[in-house]
């Protein structure tokens, strides 16, 4: 739908399949990983919606109950709407879209409403009473607050695994995670993707769905627990893999190259190191 080649979709796909996050915390089987497996699957109908120029309201739809799952999922509407709206000039479609839109979302959105009531007796308290969050030693600042961000930075780009001296399984994952380059090293070539946004409507339009929703996850005030990697990344996963393969072979002139043969051995290394660490986990458990 984005137009991207089998050549390039197929290693892609692999990789985000395979040698993600995806991959442990779709078999790990707990609530709140099921959770993020369900906002990503929901997401990816979204995303294929939208960049099929289905209507708005579908994928509302789509958004909608991938918010139900992960509610930071549901502020990547706007660069949908934009992105199955991307063909259409000056913003006289806007109104109708959004409204289309939110029709879409407002049947999830009394789901969550009527579940916060039953559960916390307001509407509106999705993560619980303020006041409750101020006794866990992690909500020092509420549920959302910018202090929180260096911890996800860090759990993002620098948290490492343990070592296991003497182990054929020297690397431990820790159940803080990990960097997503350490588990995902094919991650490397959205920062070639990135400075070629702007040269598509399609590529901004997915750039406007996943920057509100990493701004919403870098202000948790948790970023995850027994997992392999950074969990919280499924979030706005789906956006990113379109991203990758616009870094991975699109090309200034406007049209798709050839994958790199340092790519695919890239995308079979992440794809090693996912189940090396899924394993390691199953067998020996996290890290101390």
């Amino acid at each position: 739908a984005l137009t991207v080649p089998v050549r390039v979709a197929v290693p892609v796909v692999l990789f985000g399949s395979f040698g993600t996050v995806l991959l442990y915390t779709s078999i790990d089987g707990r609530s709140w990983f099921t959770a993020n497996v369900t906002g990503t699957f929901f997401a990816s109908v979204a995303l294929w919606l939208a960049a099929s120029r289905r209507s708005p309201f579908l994928v509302g739809l789509a958004i909608g109950a991938a918010a139900l799952a992960r509610t930071s999922i549901g502020f990547s509407g706007p660069g949908l709407v934009l992105l199955a709206r991307r063909d259409e000039t000056g913003w006289a479609w806007l109104p109708g879209a959004a409204a289309l839109f939110a029709l879409g979302v407002l049947p999830f959105a009394l789901v969550q409403a009527a579940y916060d009531v039953i559960r916390w007796g307001d509407p509106f308290l999705i993560y619980g009473p303020q006041t409750r969050m101020l006794t866990e030693p992690l909500f020092t600042h509420r549920s959302l607050s910018p202090f929180y961000t260096p911890r996800h930075l860090w759990a993002m780009f620098f948290s490492g695994p343990a070592l296991a001296p003497d182990h054929l399984f020297f690397l431990r994952p820790r159940a803080t995670g990990m960097a997503i380059l350490l588990g995902s090293p094919a991650y490397l070539w959205l920062a070639r993707g990135i400075p070629l946004v702007r040269l598509d409507p399609a590529w901004r339009a997915l750039a406007v769905a996943i920057l509100p929703v990493l701004a919403v996850t870098l202000l948790a005030a948790t970023w995850g627990f027994d997992q392999y990697g950074y969990r919280y990344s499924l979030d706005y996963q789906p956006y990113l893999l379109a991203l990758l393969a616009v870094g991975v072979a699109w090309r200034a002139d406007g049209h798709w190259g050839e994958p790199s043969r340092l790519f695919r051995v890239t995308v079979a290394l992440s794809i090693a190191l996912t189940l090396y660490f899924a394993i390691t986990i199953k067998l020996f458990g996290f890290a101390p």
